[in-house]
């Protein structure tokens, strides 16, 4: 039998619409959906629109989630950025603010900039309005007891109880979750992915490589809430020693990271680069996106590094889609910003080693939602949580 938490996810899910509307897309009885959405306006979750006020009936009135049912603070670190969001209840974003994680100075300096930046995302706010503070981290988490496990880019990053910190510090509820699952949340709900039941998000920026999954329009997590590790899978047979002690993974061949050492490498070995140059002759500022300006500018060492990092993430994304079959594979927005020099290579090895059925069954797409994405993901994962859906 249907309750008001279907018609509540129809109502998020397809707004504005009307009373007649959720009828003819889920069968309800009108009666019935009259009580149901007469219970959520006083409860505070819906509103209406275009109401007559010279008639009281309902016919062309519209329902809409009530923005202002209340705000929740999400926050994604990596080993550079710190981006953090508050949105309302439709997942609107309300302030935005970016700053410096400073890994390189330990996880008390990490821990005492998060706290810093979730004091400045809620100064102001009504402290009432707040439901919760969601934490999107990379590495491997312990979701039930809100621990960061380890995170291979940043050396000291062990058994962090964040969740525990950060409740005591703001006396609010705290949620921790992966960065990648809640990536993709994110495309499930707002993003290119709105509607696909079967999805895979690919994250490939500063943090490293994983995926978000979602299958049958649920988060898939695994035993332990840590599926999608997908920079640690093994696309080489006794390749390079990665950070996390296994050899040939994903990430220590792919990765942002690898391709600024690779580079380094080259150019201390004296192979001559236009890296060098753009670098201003310190192997220090040699970055990824050194590497692909100087790739867009015809540098050979460059479009060589490029190439070969496609390879192997081609090989991984492509494994992916043989072994879960997904309607889509959402690419990070990261990817936005070299798609001229990395997509065309990585999309023609997905071709090259995806099953031809599959490969003509699904989509990839470039995120569209920004450097935000994770920070808004478990924003939007918390309003779900509040309103009973997930």
């Amino acid at each position: 039998m249907a309750d008001k938490r279907e018609l509540l996810n129809v109502v998020k899910e397809h707004q504005p619409l009307s009373r007649t509307q959720i009828r003819h897309l889920t069968g309800i009885r009108m009666a019935t959906i009259g009580k149901y959405v007469r219970d959520l306006i006083q409860e505070g979750w819906i509103v209406e629109k275009n109401r007559s006020p010279i008639s009281s009936r309902p016919k062309n009135v519209m329902l809409e989630i009530n923005p202002n049912k209340g705000l929740f603070v999400g926050i994604e670190f990596d080993p550079e950025w710190i981006i953090g969001v508050v949105a309302d209840m439709r997942g609107n974003i309300r302030k935005k603010i970016k700053r410096n994680t400073h890994s390189e100075k330990g996880k008390d300096v990490i821990i005492a900039n998060l706290l810093s930046a979730i004091k400045e995302l809620i100064l102001d706010l009504e402290q009432k309005k707040i439901i919760s503070i969601g934490i999107s981290a990379h590495g491997i988490i312990d979701t039930e007891k809100g621990i960061c496990v380890f995170y291979t880019q940043i050396k000291d990053w062990k058994n962090i109880p964040l969740r525990e910190i950060i409740g005591q510090r703001f006396s609010l509820p705290v949620v921790l979750e992966g960065t990648s699952p809640m990536k993709a949340f994110a495309e499930k709900s707002l993003g290119v992915g709105k509607g696909v039941s079967n999805l895979v998000f690919i994250e490939y920026g500063p943090a490293g490589i994983g995926a978000g999954m979602i299958f049958n329009g649920q988060l898939f997590r695994g035993a332990t809430e840590n599926a999608g590790e997908l920079g640690h899978t093994l696309v080489e047979l006794d390749g390079p020693i990665c950070n996390c002690g296994m050899s040939g993974c994903l990430e220590v061949l792919a990765s942002r990271q690898v391709l600024a050492i690779q580079a380094r490498r080259s150019l201390q070995e004296g192979t001559t680069s236009l890296i060098n140059e753009l670098s201003g002759g310190n192997l220090k500022n040699v970055t990824a996106e050194v590497v692909f300006e100087a790739a867009r500018r015809g540098d050979n060492l460059s479009l060589s590094l490029i190439d070969n990092a496609a390879k192997y993430l081609g090989i991984g994304i492509a494994n992916l889609i043989n072994l879960l079959n997904p309607e889509m594979v959402v690419l990070d927005p990261q990817f936005t910003k070299v798609k001229d020099i990395l997509l065309p290579p990585t999309k023609r090895a997905i071709a090259r080693h995806t099953l031809q059925r599959l490969m003509e069954n699904v989509k990839i797409e470039l995120s569209p939602l920004g450097e935000e994405i994770g920070a808004l993901g478990i924003c939007v994962y918390l309003i779900e949580k509040e309103m009973g859906l997930c």
